[in-house]
């Protein structure tokens, strides 16, 4: 016994000096939020201060650059923090300093220097070198990274200082990539620039960092941290507008989707679709569905004749981040097209288990509507495992994916089946809503936290294999709840085995709060949907916006957030990158407002706090205002056709511009 605790003892300790030589891999705060311990004030006489859990710090009248550097030194090592810098003033951050003594500025600080200088706006900062050299790396030759930062708001700076490397990103976007052949260690420095009102800057201006963390590299760590961050998308099936406790409804447990809230940006105005197909082809194509040809149920039984499929030509998210590198894998419900000619595989995912078409038995995995059909695949390979609960076995494919590629970068899809119907939750959370009176909230509640189990499963395995702040997270639903209530087994001998008369249908508990609407429909209550991004290493953490986002948008975002640029010759993107909105409330949505929709020859166009609904073919159409204590529950068509005019014409324009060519 006394020998093995001796070697034990010995691998800890080696193990302990291995891991010091490499470094150490966790960040550590170099600001609490609360005091500024561990800083000091040198040069100038600016204020800096602690408020709201930032350093502010304000330009004064007359006086040279003021610094507020650290103590502590540093040589190798990552640094990320948030930097508010407003157009008028310009500011920077100061990289392995030291104070130099010079004739006209005693105790200055003198070193490399990020510098921020939004006031000028033709260029938004670089990298200068104070001690002679001037620029080296200036923005104006990097139209990406200037592109990227946002004026007047937050913006996410990340610095890696290893060896003799030097590298930049603004907001996620490489900035500058440099040698430092003169400095090899010095202390971190928050500089304010002396106001100089010719180019606009002015005294009194206050300059904002928070967030800022930091972490020791080796110099063999030529890769300080992977080069792009992992994806994971948790896309949900009919859970409502405001389904969620984070959304107000506070009779639901939903922790982990609070957590996601917490830890990065929830949106208000967040819009899928009315129904599952063109919903999940907006998320993967970043497009108007009609432009992919789903304008219609899609083919549902892989064995059946071939019907509606997802264009091949359309270049998936999947596809995309393949082409970068990423190892790709859904697992859950595909619902774009069951042929096996088309269908995951061959629109850019290494991986796929699950469900071709719509719904399933969680039990028996067998489709419900009609006659039936079994449905449960990996690849186009049909799988039995009767009596496994499928939210169970896709949620455990996805975790041994993760543990399989936690060294690499990868998408990982998890298009959940549920809270759809067959509302079959757990034992577990059926207990806790046993003493809900109504029936329905009682049965579409437990469904919805056997939802949110799920994905803190999924998340709680990238924070135990340390993946977490290097992981971009996106939670979204696809539509709003269901009442689709009276669904029974119809057929004589169905293939799933249930009897004639079997309920499947949902509960229609779903909480749509002041709209009204649910899935199927083009009112809020069936397009609205919560919807949060998480990112806590480069993202907000904790706030709320109110901007119009759409599906769409998330393809976009992705990519910019990874670094990769589309192919020249993808399909257009009808999506927009949300960054500018998710580091400012005050940004506008790239939508400017009006948002499509189109299913099955219905359709929809919103233009402020107007929505006009209409049919094909039909040419009366109810107008509703989305605006007031009780939105769209009154047809004001008669009272405002010049409106109806007006958005009947923008329908038009846009459903002849995305009909497939």
């Amino acid at each position: 016994m006394s020998i093995t605790l001796a070697l034990l003892a010995t691998v800890a300790m080696l193990a302990g000096s291995a891991s010091a030589q490499r470094g150490d891999d966790k960040f550590r705060a170099l600001f609490d939020g609360k005091s500024l311990d561990g800083w000091v004030q040198r040069g100038g006489q600016d204020d800096f201060v602690v408020l709201d859990g930032c350093i502010v710090g304000t330009n004064r009248v007359g006086t040279g650059n003021g610094f507020l550097c650290t103590v502590e030194e540093f040589g190798d090592f990552e640094l990320e923090l948030d930097f508010f810098c407003p157009d008028k003033t310009n500011s920077g951050i100061q990289i392995r300093s030291q104070v130099k003594k010079r004739e006209r500025r005693k105790d200055t600080v003198w070193g490399y220097q990020v510098e921020i200088d939004p006031s000028a706006r033709a260029w938004t900062g670089g990298i200068q070198e104070e001690l002679g050299r001037g620029w080296i790396a200036n923005l104006k030759d990097n139209p990406k990274a200037r592109a990227a930062f946002v004026h007047d708001a937050w913006n996410h700076f990340r610095i890696v200082a290893n060896g003799d490397r030097m590298r930049t990103w603004i907001n996620g976007v490489p900035a500058a990539d440099l040698r430092d052949t003169k400095t090899a260690r010095g202390f971190i420095g928050l500089q304010l620039h002396w106001p100089v009102t010719k180019r606009g800057a002015l005294p009194g201006t206050k300059v904002r960092w928070k967030n800022i963390r930091i972490r020791t590299l080796d110099r063999s760590d030529a890769r300080p941290r992977r080069q792009r961050p992992n994806v994971v998308v948790l896309f949900t099936d009919d859970q409502g507008t405001l389904d969620a406790n984070c959304y107000g409804s506070t009779d639901l447990r939903t922790p982990h989707i609070d957590a996601l809230a917490r830890t990065g940006v929830r949106f208000t105005q967040a819009y899928s679709h009315t129904v599952c197909c063109p919903a999940r082809a907006a998320l993967l194509t970043g497009r108007h569905p009609q432009r992919s040809g789903v304008t219609n149920w899609t083919q549902g039984d892989m064995f059946g004749k071939q019907g509606i499929n997802m264009a091949l030509n359309e270049v998936t998210l999947a596809e995309a981040l393949r082409s970068a590198g990423y190892r790709t894998a859904l697992f859950g419900k595909w619902h774009l097209g069951a042929h096996r000619d088309f269908g995951p595989k061959k629109q850019g995912f290494d991986e796929f288990f699950g469900i071709r078409d719509g719904f399933i038995d969680n039990y028996n995995h067998f489709f419900l509507h009609g006659k039936g059909f079994h449905d449960l695949y990996e690849g186009t390979e049909r799988v039995d495992a009767p009596g496994e609960y499928f939210p169970e076995l896709m949620v455990k494919r996805s975790l041994a994916f993760l543990e399989q590629n936690k060294d690499r970068a990868f998408f990982l899809y998890v298009p959940f089946n549920i809270p759809h119907y067959p509302e079959q939750a757990l034992a577990q959370f059926e207990a806790i809503y046993k003493d809900v009176p109504d029936p329905a909230r009682r049965s579409y509640a437990a469904i919805v936290s056997t939802t949110d189990h799920y994905i803190g499963q999924i998340v709680a395995k990238l924070e135990a294999l340390g993946l977490r702040d290097d992981t971009i997270v996106i939670y979204m639903s696809d539509n709003g709840h269901s009442e689709e209530t009276s669904n029974r087994i119809r057929a004589d001998q169905h293939t799933s085995g249930h009897p004639k008369g079997h309920f499947y249908g949902a509960s229609g508990g779903g909480n749509t709060g002041k709209w009204i609407g649910c899935k199927g429909t083009f009112l809020e209550g069936g397009v609205r949907v919560p919807a949060i991004i998480s990112y806590p290493s480069r993202l907000p953490r904790g706030v709320v916006r109110d901007q119009i986002v759409t599906a769409m948008d998330w393809y976009p975002t992705v990519l910019a957030l990874c670094g990769v640029t589309p192919n020249v010759n993808a399909p257009k993107l009808d999506g927009h990158n949300l960054l500018p909105v998710i580091q400012s409330q005050d940004a506008t949505s790239g939508y400017g407002g009006v948002l499509h929709f189109a299913w099955r020859g219905k359709w929809a166009v919103r233009d402020g706090e107007w929505k006009l609904r209409g049919t094909d073919g039909k040419k009366k159409a109810a107008l509703h205002r989305l605006t007031g204590d009780d939105p769209e529950k009154v047809d004001l068509a008669q009272e405002r056709p010049d409106i109806v005019k007006r958005l009947q014409v923008l329908h038009d324009d846009w459903a002849r511009s995305v009909k497939p060519r």
